[in-house]
């Protein structure tokens, strides 16, 4: 018998969500899901969807890494030539989505970028493996290269 993909279902019973349960916070509360996220073992906790819409109206997904979250928000960082930063260029409202399968939990949060101080650009680039800041400068994010060997010399 050939399984469909509309027989794929389970029920989600892991956890409840109480409003009595929840901080007024929403960040304040997001970072306590994530403490949860990141001690429950998963890969990539802070692993996120952004979601952005250019010039002509197409969104436009990618998966980012969540790099810090304060009072000002999340935090995640790009290339200024890439087709995200591009895209908020022109349109600043994005779209996060936190996809945590395993734990019957998903948060999606909305709203409008900032760019960040260029100091703060400067601490977290200098904060990445060497190899990681190789990578950076060599590639041109979101535009096609030739071959990989050129992308490894």
């Amino acid at each position: 018998m050939e399984l469909k993909l509309e027989d794929f279902r389970r029920e989600y019973t892991q956890a409840g969500l109480d409003r009595q349960d929840l901080d007024d916070n929403p960040l304040v509360q997001f970072g306590r899901w994530m403490d949860q996220t990141i001690e429950s073992g998963i890969p990539d906790p802070n692993a996120m969807t952004v979601a952005t819409v250019d010039s002509t109206g197409q969104p436009s997904q990618r998966i980012v890494l969540l790099k810090n979250l304060d009072d000002r928000g999340f935090v995640f960082y790009t290339n200024l030539r890439s087709r995200k930063a591009q895209d908020l260029q022109q349109n600043p409202k994005i779209s996060l989505h936190f996809p945590w399968y395993f734990l019957e939990r998903q948060v999606k949060v909305c709203g409008v970028v900032e760019p960040l101080s260029t100091s703060e650009v400067l601490k977290y680039f200098i904060s990445r493996p060497r190899e990681s800041q190789l990578g950076a400068w060599a590639s041109q994010q979101s535009r096609p290269i030739s071959s990989r060997e050129l992308l490894m010399r």
